[in-house]
């Protein structure tokens, strides 16, 4: 259900959307890593030696590629593949590649996780559904943005570094190892401020194999490096055949941003009212848009106090204070035209994980208001995506401003006229809020299918 409601949306073009899969197209079509012919589309790029390039890191945009080399045959039977239409169906099919499918695979890493954490089926599933479909994780799924394939590989390798604590063999340690590495590693290859957060897991990797002894923290550590060696490998062979050297990152030819001039790269130190906007704000604020995440300090208080969860617990409560630190840093916090606060869009399922805790040791009568604080969530995110999720950075409160108007009119997807933004049933001819009702089904399909499921368990 959480892929078919993440594919059901398709945000159409922006910048930062346009430059990534500009380099998809140079790649499969031009055979460079130089944007020039496709450039004229985004205004976020980088210009070095007379040319244009990606200005952030590649790693979502190359994870793109063989998906989009197989469609693109296909797609070419019905419609030109470099035509606009036939970008757009492109970009459609690399956003469920790189967005709905990683995020519905970090929902199942959710609820193992949960569980290897000691919740409940019940209180897994609860935490995986949020992260699914109860916060802005939907949302950025259905973008051509590297949020989405940046949080699965931090969960994966979180997941990972949870499963060195049973290994049971010298093999296991390796290539669990190695899992730690390469996710925290394709992270940063995708968002470069993810390396401190890949940092934290290698470090709880470690942690966990230690009672084990020095040999299997020598196994772990030796994975850690191979995999995150791979990686590193892959971002300078790319900054050499870009940029003619191992060492030229793409933020320093970045061109039009002039607030990445302050401190580092627009890094400075955390601004009290950006750390507001990004938690509580109606701007850009994560918890008006996902209200049962105020549960999750409980939830992390909670499973420090159970022994075989607290490193882990540690672990996940650094990654996601990392982000909200490092973005309150940054000059351009509130993210420019999206949905909520999508810098923070990778750390979001360490930010669900501890809701397992929670639901499982949540009174009987406290669990209704739980999943109805959780459905508002789905609701808003809904909102957000049905109607303008590229919203303008000049409107200060979205909800109130946007979203419930052009909703409550059945103002479907309101920048498609720029964009070409759709959803699958406008694409059958379906209008306003009536385009709606195929992802509605769905959503009356599974949960008639889990409450037989319920009954059955409790016969």
């Amino acid at each position: 259900m959480v892929g078919i409601t993440c594919a059901y949306f398709y945000q159409g073009d922006g910048w930062y959307q346009n430059t990534r899969f500009d380099l998809v197209r140079a790649i499969l079509e031009k055979h460079t890593l130089r944007i020039d012919a496709y450039a004229a589309n985004t205004g976020d790029r980088s210009f070095h030696e007379g040319h244009t390039y990606l200005p952030t890191a590649p790693g979502h945009p190359l994870a793109t590629v063989p998906f989009i080399a197989l469609a693109r045959p296909i797609v070419a039977l019905g419609v030109d593949a470099t035509s606009d239409r036939g970008v757009r169906v492109l970009t459609y099919l690399g956003s469920v590649a790189t967005g709905a499918l990683p995020t519905v695979l970090a929902v199942l890493l959710i609820l193992w996780c949960a569980q290897a954490l000691g919740a409940s089926p019940g209180g897994a599933a609860f935490a995986a559904a949020v992260y699914g479909l109860g916060c802005p994780a939907w949302v950025y799924a259905t973008f051509f943005w590297g949020h989405a394939l940046s949080a699965f590989c931090l969960i994966a390798g979180f997941a990972a570094a949870l499963a060195l604590r049973e290994a049971r063999s010298p093999r296991s340690d390796l290539l669990l190892g190695a899992a730690v590495g390469f996710g925290g590693g394709w992270a940063t290859f995708t968002e470069y401020p993810a390396v401190a957060a890949a940092a934290i897991l290698s470090m709880l990797a470690l942690v966990h194999t230690w009672p084990r002894g020095r040999g299997a923290m020598a196994r772990a550590a030796a994975g850690i490096l191979v995999g995150a060696g791979v990686c590193v490998v892959a971002l300078l062979l790319y900054q050499r055949a870009a940029f003619g050297s191992f060492w030229h990152n793409s933020y320093a030819s970045m061109v039009g941003q002039g607030g990445m001039k302050e401190g580092i790269i627009g890094v400075t130190y955390p601004k009290t009212e950006a750390i507001r906007g990004l938690l509580i704000g109606r701007f850009r604020g994560l918890l008006p848009l996902a209200p049962v995440l105020a549960a999750s300090p409980l939830g992390f208080a909670l499973l420090v106090t159970v022994p075989r969860a607290r490193a882990a617990s540690v672990a996940a409560v650094l990654v996601f204070l990392f982000y909200l630190l490092f973005y309150a840093s940054f000059v351009y916090w509130h993210g420019g035209w999206c949905f909520g606060p999508r810098y923070l869009g990778s750390a979001l399922p360490f930010l669900c994980l501890p809701l397992a805790i929670v639901w499982d040791r949540a009174p009987k009568l406290l669990k209704p208001i739980l999943g109805i604080v959780a459905l508002a969530g789905v609701a808003l995110a809904l909102l957000g995506a049905s109607t303008d999720a590229l919203t303008n950075v000049a409107i200060r409160d979205p909800v109130v401003d946007v979203y419930w108007p052009a909703f409550r009119r059945g103002q479907m997807m309101l920048t498609s006229r720029t964009t070409g933004a759709w959803n699958l049933g406008q694409l059958v001819g379906l209008k306003g809020l009536a385009s709606l009702a195929p992802l509605v089904a769905v959503w009356i399909g599974a949960a008639v299918l889990w409450l037989r499921g319920l009954r059955d368990r409790v016969r």
